[in-house]
């Protein structure tokens, strides 16, 4: 929309009237009349009742407007022809104001409009053809930031309209001696706001009709509650011009929000009253839990893998018992890095090393480790240290707990995958009579076969299409879960209370002026803004399924439109040292080597990303995914 051009017209005049429902006020909802749906959602479920108030609601206004002889009927006297009794007729009228307030948001470019004609003194009044009182629409007005005008007229409080004759014109101008020639009018109705305006002889300016969606909405999704939660997105994203978060606000909210609503559905079915959100994955899981405002007590639990295997490393017999607390390891790896994973300090191992002649950055595979009978003698001389370090862990996290109330029912949360912390701690607790019970984002498809342990995202083999997509885009759920600090380590004491020891922040890298952990903390911002935002407005109302959390994720992970490769090409994320999001191509012509071109592809962190910046074909990304998919599922 073309703000300037409207100020330029302003500028022409002395007075503005502004239209309001299409004009400074945008509805969340596909149709107005989709309101009446809402309250029938919300009614049903309070009550427990098939009331089939949005029919009722249709019919009762039309046989008002019938009956009625006014040009314009009100909201009262709808209700007196709807078919309850008197007490539920004022429960639903109440109900149909407040989703009306809920579903309306200011129209971003008109609410920068207002604020001009604010800015240059001039004199505004609001004009609506409406079956809602200029009270009832001053309300949404204010909630939505409009203030400063001289007065508003609904025509169903003069009974005048403006679609008519533009006779409310007519009425405005004879109440406020105003002088037409001076007077624009705004609106996005062409007979209404303009064509009854020009009638009147007052000058128009017609605001194009149009909704607003996210960037990755799917038309094919026809979902009412999707439906209304693109058209919120959209809306709430006019005039953003940070991509980072707008793709937060836009992909990764959706999936944060539904997975908080599951998580509080799942608290209140068990009666949970303690929850502990894991780091680092946890913690923008807590902060979106802390924004539903529940009596639900919420702990930060600093662990990890490292921090909860090192306890139990004294009971290991074998040094094979011990790799194998670690469920994942790289293809390759060096002897550092084995170290590394078990705190075992550079002072301890690399003399013993040096003497068997072996280089600490040697590269090794796990098969190789498990039988090497170096692998065997160094561990043998570590254990010592193992041992002592082990049980000195374990009387820390001990009183970490404790410190913490980490006792009796609770939930953990973690964005889960691998599950590895679950496993390790499960070993510690199984002397206690601490009952756990995890609450997952997603486990991996191997792992699905567990009853107890609950999961948000179905990423096993009843839904392939997430588990395949997850291959071309994985990494961003790691991103957008990333906390502002670094792994734990292990525990020390500090002035009588345990603390983490936390290693450094791997995206707070330091040879970039603008680091990864800041794109990461305006990326979740976003996220979080959605949560709360549409849980304030739309969230008692609607009923949020997995589907509708993931139906952007899936269409970004799949084919990110070119302003997200740009911005996220060369994030830098830490595997085998740091690493591109896309790498820089191999071969200098991909054209005359397709197979190398598919090659990179693969051995990129985000595939779908690399194929989208050197083919900028869609439909070509859409197809070679569901090549992909029948091939791994078929």
């Amino acid at each position: 929309m073309d703000t300037e051009k409207i100020q330029r017209k302003i500028d022409e005049h002395e007075i503005v009237f502004f239209d309001v429902f299409g004009t400074l006020i945008k509805r969340t909802v596909p149709e107005g009349k989709n309101v009446f749906r809402l309250v029938e959602n919300l009614y049903d479920k309070n009550f427990s009742a098939k009331s089939d108030f949005s029919n009722k609601r249709i019919e009762a206004e039309k046989t008002a407007r019938e009956k009625c002889t006014y040009r314009e009927v009100n909201l009262d006297e709808i209700y007196e022809f709807l078919d309850t009794d008197t007490a539920t007729a004022g429960i639903l009228k109440k109900m149909e104001l407040d989703a009306e307030a809920a579903v309306c948001i200011a129209n971003e470019p008109l609410y920068r409009v207002f604020q001009y004609c604010l800015q240059e003194h001039k004199p505004i009044y609001i004009v609506s053809d409406m079956y809602l009182s200029s009270e009832q629409i001053e309300n949404i007005l204010q909630i939505n930031g409009y203030h400063g005008y001289k007065r508003i007229y609904s025509s169903c409080d003069v009974r005048l309209t403006k679609w008519e004759n533009g006779d409310l014109y007519k009425k405005i101008i004879q109440d406020e001696k105003l002088d037409r020639e001076k007077i624009l009018h705004i609106g996005n109705d062409q007979n209404a706001d303009y064509k009854k305006a020009k009638k009147q002889g007052i000058d128009a300016f017609l605001i194009p009709e149009e909704k607003n969606f996210g960037r990755y909405y799917q038309r094919s999704n026809k979902n009412f509650t999707y439906q209304c939660m693109e058209l919120f997105i959209g809306n709430k994203m006019l005039g953003q011009d940070n991509l980072a978060y707008e793709l937060g606000f836009e992909v990764f909210g959706p999936i944060l929000y539904g997975f908080t609503r599951w998580l509080l559905q799942q608290c209140e079915q068990l009666n949970l009253k303690k929850l502990f959100f894991f780091s680092r994955d946890g913690y923008l899981l807590k902060n979106s839990f802390d924004l539903m405002q529940t009596d639900i007590a919420t702990t930060y639990f600093y662990i990890s893998r490292k921090a909860v295997i090192t306890p139990i490393l004294q009971f290991d017999s074998s040094f094979q018992d011990i790799l194998k607390h670690y469920k994942s390891w790289n293809k390759t790896f060096s002897w550092k890095y084995v170290f590394a994973r078990f705190n075992i300090p550079d002072n301890l191992y690399e003399p013993i090393l040096k003497k068997l002649g072996i280089d600490s950055q040697t590269e090794i595979t796990l098969n190789d480790l498990l039988r090497s009978e170096e692998a065997k003698n160094v561990f043998a001389q570590l254990m010592p240290f193992l041992r002592i370090n082990s049980r000195d862990q374990l009387l820390f996290l001990k009183r970490y707990m404790n410190e913490e109330n980490f006792s009796g029912t609770l939930g953990i949360i973690d964005m889960g995958a691998g599950c590895s912390i679950e496993f390790a701690l499960n070993e510690l607790l199984k002397q206690t009579d601490i009952s756990v019970t995890p609450y997952y984002l997603y486990v991996h498809a191997a792992l699905e076969n567990t009853d107890y342990r609950k999961k948000y995202l179905d990423s096993g083999l009843g839904n392939p299409r997430f588990n395949a997509m997850l291959r071309f885009c994985y990494m961003f759920l790691e991103i957008i879960l990333a906390a502002p600090h670094g792994t734990v380590s292990g525990y020390t004491e500090n002035d009588s209370r345990i603390k983490p020891v936390l290693e450094n922040n791997e995206y707070e890298i330091p040879f970039k002026s603008t680091t990864e952990a800041q794109y990461i903390e305006i990326l979740q911002k976003g996220a979080l803004d959605f949560v709360q935002q549409f849980q304030q407005r739309l969230g008692k109302y609607m009923d949020f399924k997995e589907a509708d959390a993931l139906t952007g994720f899936k269409k970004f992970g799949i084919t990110p439109l070119p302003e997200d490769i740009r911005l996220w090409g060369n994030f830098q994320i830490l595997l085998d040292g740091y690493t591109n999001l896309i790498n820089s191509p191999t071969h200098s012509s991909y054209l005359w080597h397709p197979l190398i071109f598919f090659k990179d592809m693969l051995n990129n962190v985000w595939p779908s990303g690399f194929f989208l910046k050197y083919i900028s074909c869609r439909p070509a990304m859409n197809f070679l995914f569901d090549i992909y998919l029948m091939s791994k599922y078929h």
